[in-house]
């Protein structure tokens, strides 16, 4: 969420064709990481666990050793294809040749970011999250102060030097060059944590080397091992990536003008996804430890107790993404308004056309977190694959048929997310073969989230006109939350024992009470 906050912040910085150039860089960037790096933290992290569990020590120091060095290799090598790629991969294949600079920029970057995550990897495989929870926040908290910092002092620069050379779109470039630095200084700063805590714990891990069984890994084989953990969820990134690269290819080659078609896909990038996403999150604090909680009571064999949980997890991300959804379509104009005059027609249309993904994205990160933390991997991958071509078509016609332009781009977002909701949702309810409550759980809470979009409407056309852009969204939230909280208690749509289980259920279960609908 830090991290989609600096995107925004950026944004209104570099302009909208400055965070297409981001977006180019950032997708190559993204691209090499998942192949490099992707899951590395969490891979590694469970392999030394189990031979640390077992007392083997001699091997979980000798795989540590080797993964190091493997990753190094890895690393180095996307670093160098990225880098000395930038020109083909920006220039040729994306059409944006702004963006060779900053592939450059970024390119150090990914082989920080492979030693940071073998580092958490080495803390995760000692039993302890937390400085990987740490060193997460860090990054993003770095990432958001140096783009601060740099973006704004290049920017500045750039602004001279684009005034110098007659050419308008340096200012934007170099303030997307700073983001790039903030990234590669940001990870410096992470690994140099991390090393701390690798100090501080040496001299217990040196101890616990002496002892234990003389088991020990090869080089091939703990790379092999380490290799064929790593490749499902990989691949998992790969998929949930690829619909961002096709989106991008497939609108530069619809647009007559490019340059034109920049400024949009900066709005859609840049604005659009990130406001989707960070909603996505936003939901997703309601719901996340439910996948847990699932979990854990299906491991002690308490199935019946699991279903109940799991569905109160549905529900709970139907209801908090519904109303976001309608919020975030009502209120289009003025969170539009907040994020800058640029593009902001633009804003507005795929804000209103585009918040139904809401919803939609918020079951699937439900259902896809349940499903890898049960190992159903290859499941997923299967839902994925098949959404990524529903996306592919739903774009296609929306583009070349329809004439949609930008809009294309969340129109298949959102049938692709419908349909990978659709696939994961059936699978993990035959799984845990739960009952159909589709009344309780989608039909009341849409109703209710229509009521309060009206009240919405009407609320900010009231108290637009005095008030400005961001005081009128927080009134117009706190009052329409309120409402749609109330109407969902008089609906009846809770149960206690479903509320027993959410984040917050307690304090729902008292207002109930004094109203008398519970």
């Amino acid at each position: 969420m830090i991290f989609l906050v600096t995107i925004l912040a950026v944004g209104g910085m570099a302009g909208d064709n400055g965070m297409t150039y981001i977006a180019a860089a950032a997708m190559a960037f993204a691209f090499l990481w998942a192949l490099c790096g992707g899951y590395t933290a969490d891979t590694l992290g469970k392999l030394l666990r189990i031979r640390n569990a077992k007392g083997q020590y001699k091997s979980m120091a000798k795989m540590r050793r080797n993964i190091l060095l493997f990753q190094l290799a890895v690393g180095l090598a996307g670093t160098i294809l990225l880098f000395f790629g930038a020109g083909t991969i920006a220039g040729k294949l994306l059409h944006v040749q702004y963006s060779v600079f900053l592939m450059m920029l970024l390119a150090p970057a990914l082989l920080l970011r492979v030693v940071s995550a073998v580092l958490m990897g080495f803390c995760q495989g000692e039993g302890s999250e937390m400085p990987t929870a740490v060193s997460g926040i860090l990054r993003q908290v770095f990432v958001l102060i140096f783009s601060l910092i740099f973006c704004r002092a290049l920017g500045n620069y750039g602004l001279k030097v684009g005034m110098l050379l007659t050419q308008a779109n340096f200012a934007s470039m170099y303030t997307a060059a700073g983001f790039c630095i903030a990234v590669d200084v940001s990870e410096v700063f992470v690994i140099l944590f991390l090393l701390v805590l690798q100090k501080i714990g040496r001299q217990s891990q040196k101890r616990e080397s002496l002892e234990g069984m003389r088991f020990t890994d090869s080089f091939w084989s703990a790379v092999q091992s380490f290799s064929s953990n790593r490749i499902s969820y990989a691949a998992i990134q790969l998929l949930l990536l690829l619909p961002v690269v096709l989106g991008f290819l497939f609108f530069e080659k619809s647009v007559t003008d490019w340059e034109a078609g920049m400024l949009d896909y900066g709005v859609y990038f840049g604005k659009y996804l990130a406001v989707i996403v960070l909603m996505v999150l936003l939901g997703a604090g309601a719901f996340i430890q439910i996948c847990s909680r699932t979990v854990i009571a299906l491991r002690k064999g308490e199935q019946r107790f699991a279903r109940v949980i799991f569905q109160s997890g549905v529900h709970i991300a139907v209801i908090h993404s519904l109303f976001l959804a309608a919020f975030l379509a009502v209120m289009a104009e003025h969170a539009a308004g907040i994020l800058g005059a640029g593009g902001n027609v633009t804003a507005v249309k795929l804000f209103r056309g585009g918040a139904l993904m809401i919803p939609f994205a918020a079951l699937t990160y439900y259902f896809v977190r349940f499903l890898m933390m049960t190992g159903k991997n290859l499941l997923i991958l299967g839902a994925l694959a098949i959404s990524d071509i529903v996306f592919v078509l739903s774009m296609t016609l929306f583009l070349n048929m329809w004439k949609a332009g930008i809009l294309a781009l969340a129109y298949a977002g959102i049938m692709g997310s419908l349909v990978c909701c659709l696939l994961l949702g059936v699978i993990t309810y035959r799984q845990l073969r739960v009952g159909d409550l589709w009344l309780q759980i989608f039909v009341i809470p849409a109703g209710a989230a229509a009521i309060t979009g009206l009240l919405c409407m009407l609320l900010s056309k009231v108290i637009s006109p005095h008030l400005g852009n961001v005081v009128t969204l927080i009134v117009c939230g706190v009052v329409s939350l309120a409402v749609y909280w109330l109407l969902l208690l008089l609906a009846r749509n809770f149960s206690e024992q479903e509320l027993e289980n959410i984040p917050g259920g307690k304090l729902i279960i008292t207002i109930g009470q004094m109203l008398r609908v519970l």
